[in-house]
């Protein structure tokens, strides 16, 4: 049993320096789309991504929290497809 586990592991170190070695190809021809990959592998949030959240003040009117919480689902998909943009 223990000759399997080390072939097994054997077999993983092999895919993970092949993937390396493609992802930095990759990254070498593609450097944003590689970076942009890392972060989100990272499960990092994109530089900007509390300016683009809406701001509400005590003197805004009253508004249903259903509507309140479309209106962030619609900013952070903005937000993903378009990590740089800011949203007003």
């Amino acid at each position: 049993m223990a000759a399997r586990y080390r072939a097994a592991r054997t077999r993983g170190e092999e895919a993970e320096a092949a993937w390396n070695a493609l992802f930095a190809k990759y990254a070498e021809a593609f450097p944003d789309l590689a970076a942009e990959l890392k972060r989100r592998i990272a499960g990092e949030l994109p530089a900007n991504w509390q300016d683009v959240l809406p701001r509400y003040t005590p003197k805004d009117a009253a508004q249903a929290t259903r509507y309140g919480a479309e209106g962030a689902g619609c900013v952070a998909i903005d937000l993903e497809a378009k990590p740089n943009a800011s949203f007003g």
